[in-house]
């Protein structure tokens, strides 16, 4: 694998844009001359033809008029088509997560979850245990404010949505790592 690949990638670009620049200027430059246009006189002008066909933009402002200088610039325009592809096959292959990447990934999102759960139960025990123990006190000596019943049942309802949202993390999770598995048997059985 090259190492610095995103950097190899512009640098051939480079070197192509310039080489496709400086031979069509000189197929393209003794017709512009004797026609009397300024198309490709400058490099500069040239250079930004080849860039603006190497990137699959194509205008049509300024194109080349000799059969070399054409030839030139399609194939110009076909390296410009496969160095974007491959600029992007790269991009898509370094967003991709390998797979011990994805595992902990699906391994942080359970354990969150799970977390979240822990959380809610701990409230709910909390605030049921507090209200058992408050219930039988007169109000007059309560220090602590006695929840009510529908205050504990809100928090319960929380922490069995927890509960909910756990198990449907754990199952999608299952079946990511079944899909693995089944995509892994496949390949194998390919090969």
């Amino acid at each position: 694998m090259i190492r610095y690949k995103y950097v190899s990638i512009f640098l051939f670009s480079s070197l192509s844009m310039l080489f496709f620049a400086c031979t069509i200027r000189v197929y393209e430059r003794p017709y512009y001359q004797e026609v009397g246009a300024l198309d490709f006189s400058t490099i500069g002008a040239t250079l930004w033809a080849v860039f603006i066909n190497m990137s699959t933009v194509g205008y049509g402002a300024t194109y080349p008029s000799t059969g070399p200088g054409r030839f030139l610039m399609i194939l110009a325009t076909l390296v410009g088509a496969f160095l974007l592809s491959l600029l992007v096959s790269l991009i898509a292959v370094g967003l991709m997560l390998e797979e011990n990447k994805k595992e902990a990934l699906s391994e942080i999102a359970e354990k969150k979850t799970a977390g979240s759960v822990i959380s809610q139960a701990l409230k709910y025990n909390a605030l049921r245990n507090l209200r058992y123990k408050m219930m039988d006190l007169p109000e007059e000596v309560r220090t602590d404010h006695c929840p009510s019943v529908g205050e504990v049942k809100k928090v319960r309802d929380r922490m069995m949505e927890s509960v909910a949202d756990f198990k449907e993390e754990k199952k999608m999770n299952k079946d990511m790592d079944d899909s693995y598995a089944t995509t892994e048997a496949l390949l194998v059985v390919k090969n």
